[in-house]
């Protein structure tokens, strides 16, 4: 069936009303964000930095789409402090998949982000930090997954959902332009295996009765790792050094509505690592609480996360972050935000803040 066939066929369906073709939408931002670290050689790093977000979903059908999250934003950091202005700007493909949305059920392959993390909507900029390295939020899989929701009645509402995926090691795991470097089956690392032998099985709902504003997710992910294959004599027994990463995770949150116009949502978030990032006998313990108020158009966070790890023939050590983040919505739509933010990373502290101008379009 030729591209002009299948257009025309979209075409009918749309103007029949069955569904829309293209929906999603579309994000532009203006951030200017400081770095300072006040140690015995003091360093600051300041940008300005643009990005774009584009989320979108091509109908195929009623039933059948692909989705995609694209993004240009900064994807390479700057090697010297200073000031720099737009530098190392490029763009990527976040998500690509084929999906198919039943009644009650959904099925997708691709590209994908595979685990949850509700934290990360609470400290949006802390995992643009050091502390982020272990990558709570796994991106840029390959596999396939799908979900099932089950509508419990004074229960709840609850999704169950499990992928298989495995590190992007094609052409899509570049950024053009500004050019991060393609991800290779060589360079290891956890779900780095070429075959989807990692998976993630989750379980999110709310909606329960004399449970009124809370919801939940609980998750467990399993990261495969291959074992080193080395002729390095500088790598022993290279095999007893990595093993299966695993995440048990979980979180709550509440919101509670004073008024019409007057909430609070605290939110407590978990996340245990056995062999974190394939490294055998290390754990690590990720720990957010957060709390969001908001008033009218006004919006305040707070947040604290620790990580914690520990290491059967290493040092152990503790990291935390506190970040405050205040934000307005403009009738236009356009959105502002100050954030600042504290980091303590193995007793080398520093500081940061940023000042952002969004605008989201949706069609």
């Amino acid at each position: 069936m030729s591209a002009n066939v299948i257009a025309t066929l979209l075409a009918s369906q749309a103007l029949a009303g069955e569904f829309k073709v293209l929906t999603g939408s579309v994000t532009f931002e203006l951030e200017h964000e400081s770095i300072w670290e006040p140690d015995d050689d003091p360093q600051e790093l300041h940008l300005l930095t643009s990005e774009i977000e584009a989320i979108l979903k091509l109908h195929l059908t009623k039933r059948l789409f692909v989705e995609s999250e694209t993004y240009f934003e900064l994807t390479v950091l700057p090697s010297t402090e200073g000031f720099h202005a737009f530098e190392n700007e490029g763009i990527y493909a976040e998500i690509l998949t084929l999906n198919f949305a039943g009644d009650h059920f959904g099925l997708y392959g691709g590209k994908f982000d595979p685990n949850i993390v509700t934290g990360f909507k609470h400290t949006p900029d802390l995992f643009d930090t050091e502390l982020d390295e272990d990558e709570l939020e796994i991106t840029k899989r390959l596999g396939f997954g799908g979900y099932v929701d089950i509508d419990a009645g004074h229960r709840g509402t609850h999704r169950l959902s499990g992928n298989a995926f495995f590190t992007d090691t094609t052409a899509l795991s570049q950024s053009a332009i500004t050019n991060w470097g393609r991800t290779k089956l060589s360079d290891g690392g956890a779900s780095n295996t070429g075959k989807p032998n990692s998976f993630f099985l989750g379980l999110y709902g709310g909606k329960i009765a004399g449970l009124k504003g809370v919801s939940y997710y609980t998750g467990l992910t399993r990261q495969a790792v291959d074992a080193l294959d080395s002729d390095d004599d500088d790598i022993s027994d290279a095999s007893a050094s990595v093993g299966d990463e695993y995440r048990l995770s979980g979180a709550i949150e509440k919101k509670v509505d004073i008024t019409k116009t007057f909430a609070i949502a605290p939110m407590i978030e978990h996340y245990h690592f056995w062999n974190a990032d394939g490294v055998a006998a290390e754990t690590r313990d990720y720990l957010t609480a957060s709390v969001e108020i908001t008033l009218h158009r006004a919006s305040l966070q707070l947040s604290y996360t620790g990580r914690f790890v520990r290491h059967d023939e290493g040092a152990d050590y503790n990291d935390k972050a506190f970040e405050a983040t205040a934000g307005y919505k403009f009738k236009s739509g356009l959105e502002a935000s100050l954030e600042a933010l504290y980091l303590d990373e193995a007793g080398a502290p520093y500081w940061a803040g940023s000042a952002t101008l969004s605008r989201t379009f949706k069609f």
